[in-house]
């Protein structure tokens, strides 16, 4: 009878073992289950967040481009007009007084080569803003001419240099790269007290680039994260599905990088 009563309360206890265990098992399940559904909204919220961020991304450069386009025409139309037609009366009336007041038309000489020096100005600025039209197989030339205007409009060493038979993948890549690389020109040029300027198109199976490198003083990264410069050229990359690259040279200098996936 005494083994009979071991045997049943040893069966007893491994049955309520197995009942835990059961219970805890399906417990955990439970649980695995419920923070997989947490992790799948979680994901899927993420998911949303990032279209809805792109979507802003693409507006925002689309905004940047029309804006750019009518600064540039009103620069062109107006402001250059107004300047050309304020310095066309300076000479004038520098005529008009010569014969009895040399000094005050040798100044007003003076003060028309100067609004003329701002017409030029004005008239660069305004080709810088306006609208691009560029195909994939035009964006060789467009960086060649950004690179000489640059050289023209600063006096310093502006080169250009790509890789035989380097393509882009379409239209609006060509677009987005001209952007990233006349920023990072225009911005070298103002900023960077450098002597020389160099943009690069390259590609390699998978990848399309486009740098822009200067030997100037430098800038450190982190005090510019905040210019909308930095940022532009930051969404353009994004929208290709690309990554900027800023890094201070060991030589000296900046170099910009906007690395892009090729395809076809």
């Amino acid at each position: 009878m005494a083994t009979r009563s071991g045997a049943h309360s040893s069966l007893a206890h491994q049955a309520r073992i197995i009942d835990v265990t059961v219970q805890a098992r399906d417990e955990l399940e439970q649980r695995v289950a419920e923070r997989t559904r947490q992790l799948l909204n979680t994901n899927k919220e993420l998911e949303r967040a990032m279209v809805d961020r792109q979507q802003l991304e693409r507006e925002l450069l689309e905004i940047s481009e029309r804006e750019k386009r009518r600064i540039g025409e009103d620069l062109h139309d107006m402001v250059c007009q107004e300047l050309a037609a304020t310095a066309l009366f300076l000479k004038s009336t520098a005529k008009e007084i010569a014969a009895d007041n040399a000094a005050a038309a040798a100044t007003l000489e003076e003060s028309a080569k100067t609004v003329n020096r701002n017409v030029g100005l004005a008239r660069e600025l305004a080709r810088g803003l306006q609208a691009v039209e560029l195909t994939a197989s035009g964006l060789k030339n467009a960086l060649r001419n950004l690179a000489a205007q640059a050289c023209d409009s600063s006096g310093i060493k502006c080169h250009f240099k790509a890789a035989r038979g380097v393509r882009v993948p379409d239209d609006t890549s060509a677009l987005h790269l001209y952007r990233i690389a006349q920023e990072a020109v225009t911005n070298a040029v103002k900023h960077s007290e450098a002597k020389n300027i160099l943009v690069t198109l390259d590609r390699n199976p998978t990848h399309t680039c486009v740098s822009v490198l200067d030997d100037g003083k430098g800038f450190a990264v982190r005090r510019r994260a905040k210019g909308l410069g930095l940022h532009m050229m930051r969404y353009r990359a994004n929208a290709l599905g690309g990554e900027l690259k800023i890094e201070r040279r060991r030589t000296g200098g900046m170099d910009i990088t906007c690395i892009i996936p090729s395809r076809g």
